[in-house]
């Protein structure tokens, strides 16, 4: 791969990605940056704060979230992500398709029903602790929503059970009362086989322009 300068470090092409991701408004977790490259990037980032931009990392794992601004307070753009509205365009990085995860976030938001009948946001239009969407479901059990831009691998069955844990212990949900939906728009085998035996989590495939659902687990 090509060396690259990006961010005033010389880079190849999967830690630039890293940046990229950790740089959008919402930043990205471990787990995205792993999925993605293959490897974790912990230290491009100690190379980051070093020479003064501002990295935040929050929690720990797959699940440590990382947010990235840059020193001089530039806003962060990718010209090649375009939005929803109209004609669908998809983003090429090296050795994937990503359509911008918060892009699909707000077409989601307004189009929980077509996801599964019945669903409505229940966390005020953003998101709560790092979960994507919290919504509620047409038989009163909550839900949590997680997005995957691109194919999405076993390790994100962790992290959403992580979120629904987390919402079962703190508000002291039953478990029945619990569900989860990890949207992508493809599935390592290995994830969809490990949902099969996870009855409280669902997988949908989604494909745009129109934008469909079909559910997998």
């Amino acid at each position: 791969m090509d060396i690259q300068e990006f961010w005033g470090i010389r880079v190849r092409e999967k830690a630039a990605l890293a940046i990229r991701l950790a740089a959008r408004p919402g930043g990205t977790t471990m787990g995205e940056i792993h999925s993605h490259s293959g490897q974790d990037q912990y230290e491009v980032f100690r190379r980051l704060k070093e020479i003064g931009h501002t990295v935040v990392k929050e929690g720990s794992g797959a699940n440590c979230r990382i947010r990235l601004k840059h020193k001089d307070g530039k806003r962060f753009k990718d010209p090649e992500i375009k939005g929803l509205n109209g004609e669908t365009k998809l983003h090429k990085t090296p050795g994937l398709i990503e359509l911008r995860e918060l892009e699909l976030q707000k077409t989601l938001r307004r189009n929980l029903r077509r996801l599964e009948r019945g669903l409505r946001v229940a966390d005020c239009g953003k998101e709560n602790n790092f979960r994507d969407i919290t919504a509620v479901d047409a038989k009163g059990r909550q839900v949590v929503i997680e997005l995957k831009a691109v194919k999405a691998t076993k390790e994100v069955l962790a992290q959403i059970l992580a979120y629904m844990g987390e919402i079962v212990v703190k508000d002291g949900l039953a478990k029945s009362k619990m569900r989860g939906i990890i949207v992508a728009p493809d599935f390592q085998d290995k994830t969809v086989y490990a949902a099969i035996m996870t009855p409280n989590v669902s997988l949908f495939r989604y494909t745009l322009a129109p934008l469909k659902f079909e559910r997998l687990a």
